[in-house]
């Protein structure tokens, strides 16, 4: 029982099998000196909170792509450079020298001049 609840909590399969052979031996002494204890919801905040800002990056992306398609076609490097980009702070900057270029050289050498415009 305790090994199904471990496993389904995520923790190491090598963990478990630790802990259940102390358990069959009874050696409770050290049972609990090398368990790492897992935060399940802070896990999954976590992630979630990783997941929501990937989102927002990856949204951000594409609204660059968008406006820059409307001056001719994207490079797949500068596709790929943007779409690879995640710091929020940065794509802004380059959302705002998207929508002022008039032309997609225009904006491949602001962001080459200074990568966070």
């Amino acid at each position: 029982i305790i090994a199904v609840l471990l496993l389904r909590l995520n923790v190491p399969k090598d963990e478990v099998a630790q802990f259940t052979d102390q358990i069959e031996r009874r050696n409770f002494t050290m049972l609990f000196e090398n368990f790492e204890a897992y935060d399940v919801q802070e896990t999954r905040r976590i992630s979630r909170a990783e997941g929501k800002a990937e989102g927002k990056a990856e949204g951000q992306a594409e609204y660059i792509l968008d406006l820059l398609e409307d001056l001719g076609t994207v490079p797949e490097d500068l596709k790929n450079r943007i779409m690879q980009e995640r710091d929020t702070n940065t794509l802004r900057k380059w959302h705002k020298a998207a929508a002022r270029a008039a032309t997609l050289e225009e904006f491949e050498e602001k962001i080459k001049q200074n990568p966070q415009v």
